[in-house]
């Protein structure tokens, strides 16, 4: 699981300069690290840049090691010819894909 620092407000999470929306309803803002698994990741026309920093080849999909807000994140990805190494892609997370953890206890929420 990809484990990021961000901060909670209003149903979405920041990473960095980006926002993604989350399916957790919570009043407040508060301090979290957002958790989404390699295949939970998507590569879109737009979202979140990430560099592409490495692909491992699988066969039948590809991982790639991503620099995405200043983090390493992992992702899995069904076509490998869609990226290269060294590319800057933009990616994105389903709202109900994203786990969301208490920054101190990291208890989940």
């Amino acid at each position: 699981m990809n484990l990021i620092p961000a901060r909670y407000s209003s149903g979405s999470v920041a990473l960095g300069d980006h926002r993604l929306q989350t399916a957790f309803q919570m009043p407040g803002e508060r301090d979290v690290v957002v958790g989404f698994r390699p295949s939970s990741v998507r590569i879109a026309s737009d979202g979140i840049p990430a560099l592409v920093e490495l692909i491992e080849d699988l066969g039948d999909s590809a991982v790639l090691d991503l620099l995405l807000a200043g983090h390493s994140v992992r992702a899995r990805i069904g076509d490998r010819r869609i990226v290269d190494e060294g590319q800057t892609v933009f990616v994105t997370v389903r709202p109900e894909d994203i786990h969301l953890f208490d920054a101190k206890s990291r208890n989940r929420l």
